[in-house]
């Protein structure tokens, strides 16, 4: 195959060999915070810069409650920091390597007592795969949250009964996992015999003197000043309640901006207090990739190529907030960021900015190679959700990627508020045309066709590698969403024949050509109204009320839907009995040639539904 080289090289505000001046975007990072707020995009936010030797900046933004106009504190207001927090309990599991208690290739099944992981492969999970998201686990949203802090298990009596289990052999590609790190701190409670909360205290918060850092949200915390509010933006900044998580080495940090830019200046500075120097090797360097063009995993944090530039970052994102930690190596600075208002535009554009104005692209050489536009578009789903339940589905509209052949003869995707073109490097992986640097990269099966495609989705401007696979025309989200409704349509029709009996009574005159030539049982008739009347039934009592519950389905499914499966397979039953009476009916050539044509048609619909709903889970219902 004949390859161009092509010099792909941009120049932004900064010359290319100028050195950052950390004043300057000290300043730039001020200014930008400042005009979040006053457009406004959002109720606020805390800010800390800092290098090894000194805090540069940290300072509140705007409201911790926007309608009671309360004022954000940097050191006092209490910000909910998400998955920010997984960065500690990475730090919390070295602690233990470097104790000698932890081996990161061990068997993670040696440490849990009284149960196991669910893993149908040969490989054996690892602590390093916990810590790169690469253990090959499903992650699960379904009784992630409890409805108040008294409703918390023990992390331990959670994991037992909730764990997900393996839906990849580990070590094979990345896939996020919150019960990756949720089982990575109860490793350390084993370990060390204490709670997680508390060894986090003595070992890493005390230490650094993180005074107002904790797992702890009280229940009335939306009425309570220190507390930041979480809000969404519709029109207005809409509050919302954040619930309490089982799972609390996850992402239940919650911590201010002080405490917060204290831990990244200790990680910036490798400080002892926390992890030897070989620590920090693992916690600040990539350890994991799903393909060598694409950054990866270190143990804790994601790799970032801000346009050459490396640097590592940990993003946090729960109703209500975001977050991020980000530490720059090579120019001695870290940066925390938390917002109480959940929304990726403004730290987009806040990141954007400070690429464009300190980080300029640097040349980069890149090839282009022919290929055929066709293999590559097509419907992708994220993978991370739990394949074992009906998540699966909802993840499929949430993280649902669409692929496009573009106008060039490129192939093109609409993510991060834009069209994005990219070209053709070779072997299957593709770079962004107006940015190198970001790359989507396809696998093939052993027959050569495309299943997966590797690439790094956006939040809150931080770049968080994430596997799709590719999906199946019936998978489709508009299959699922405006197809196959239509083709359901025809359950509906069997509604009319109540009315065509009523209509034989009024009718006294004979058609010349009846609906039925023969007289069929009215057993066929009841079968197909049952059928429909479960079919509603299943709308009605079931994705109705399921869509409804929206985030609060984090607290798990109550219990009348949970009993739905008895209605699921009374109406499986149901479509296996039509499908035996329309095999009848052409046996002995029962009824009109039209009329059997119909009933057939209305049972292979029937028994279609039957397959979609085993397809995602939905026939018995588990979580």
């Amino acid at each position: 195959m004949k390859k161009i080289a092509v010099l792909w090289c941009c120049l932004f505000s900064l010359h290319s060999n100028a050195q950052v001046d950390i004043n300057q975007l000290v300043s730039y990072a001020d200014s930008m915070m400042n005009q979040g707020i006053s457009e406004p995009m959002i109720s606020g936010a805390v800010m800390g810069i800092a290098n090894s030797e000194s805090i540069l900046l940290l300072q509140g933004y705007g409201y911790g409650d926007y309608n009671k106009k309360v004022n954000v504190d940097s050191e006092s207001t209490l910000f909910q920091v998400g998955s920010v927090g997984k960065v500690i309990t990475s730090v919390a599991l070295l602690q233990q390597v470097d104790a000698g208690k932890v081996g990161l290739q061990d068997d993670v099944n040696d440490y849990l007592e009284g149960w196991a992981l669910d893993n149908p492969y040969d490989n054996v999970v690892t602590p390093f795969h916990l810590l790169t998201h690469s253990a090959g686990l499903n992650d699960q949203f379904i009784g992630y949250m409890a409805e108040s802090n008294a409703d918390i298990v023990q992390l331990g009596e959670h994991l037992s009964s909730n764990m997900p289990g393996l839906f990849k052999p580990p070590g094979t590609e990345i896939n996020y996992s919150n019960y990756s790190y949720a089982l990575a701190g109860h490793m350390v409670e084993r370990v060390t015999g204490n709670d997680f909360k508390e060894q986090v205290s003595e070992k890493i918060f005390d230490p650094l003197g993180m005074e107002t850092a904790s797992y702890y949200v009280p229940d009335d915390y939306l009425d309570n000043d220190q507390y930041a509010n979480g809000y969404l933006w519709r029109d207005t900044f809409e509050q919302v309640k954040m619930y309490p998580r089982h799972a609390i080495p996850a992402g239940s940090l919650v911590a201010s901006g002080k405490d917060m830019i204290t831990f990244a200046q200790a990680l910036l500075k490798r400080d002892s207090l926390l992890l030897p120097q070989e620590a920090y090797q693992l916690l600040l360097n990539q350890q994991y990739s799903n393909h060598p063009e694409l950054t990866g995993y270190t143990l804790g944090m994601e790799v970032q190529n801000i346009n050459g530039h490396i640097a590592y970052a940990k993003a946090g994102q729960v109703t209500g907030f975001l977050s991020l930690l980000i530490i720059f190596p090579e120019l001695e600075l870290s940066i925390f960021i938390a917002s109480n208002t959940e929304t990726d535009n403004f730290l987009e554009d806040f990141f954007k900015g400070l690429k464009e104005q300190f980080f300029p692209v640097r040349e980069i050489s890149t090839e282009v190679a022919p290929f055929y536009t066709k293999e590559y578009i097509g419907n992708y789903a994220n993978e991370r959700c739990n394949h074992d339940n009906i998540e699966e589905l909802f993840a499929l509209f949430a993280g649902h990627f669409q692929i496009y052949e573009s106008d060039l003869g490129l192939i093109t995707a609409y993510h991060n508020g834009q069209w994005n073109d990219y070209q053709h490097k070779g072997n299957d992986v593709f770079y962004n045309t107006e940015n190198p640097n970001s790359k989507m990269v396809f696998k093939r099966d052993q027959g050569g066709k495309i299943t997966s495609l590797y690439r790094s989705v956006n939040v809150a401007g931080i770049q968080i590698p994430a596997s799709y696979r590719k999906l199946s025309w019936v998978e489709r989200p508009r299959f699922i969403n405006d197809e196959y409704p239509v083709l359901l349509l025809i359950l509906l029709t069997y509604l009319l024949m109540p009315i065509a009996w009523i209509g034989k009574l009024l009718v006294s005159f004979k058609i010349k050509k009846p609906l039925y030539s023969r007289k069929i049982p009215k057993y066929y008739d009841f079968a197909a109204l049952a059928f429909v009347g479960l079919f509603l039934w299943n709308i009605v009592g079931f994705f109705i009320p399921l869509l409804q519950l929206r985030e609060k389905i984090a607290l798990g499914l109550p219990e009348n839907l949970m009993n739905f499966s008895s209605f699921n397979w009374a109406m499986a039953l149901c479509a296996l009995i039509l499908l035996l009476l329309s095999v009848k009916l052409w046996v002995f050539k029962a009824g009109s040639l039209w009329f059997r044509i119909y009933y057939t048609l209305f049972s292979l619909v029937a028994c279609s539904y039957i397959l979609i709903l085993n397809h995602w889970q939905l026939l018995t219902i588990e979580v």
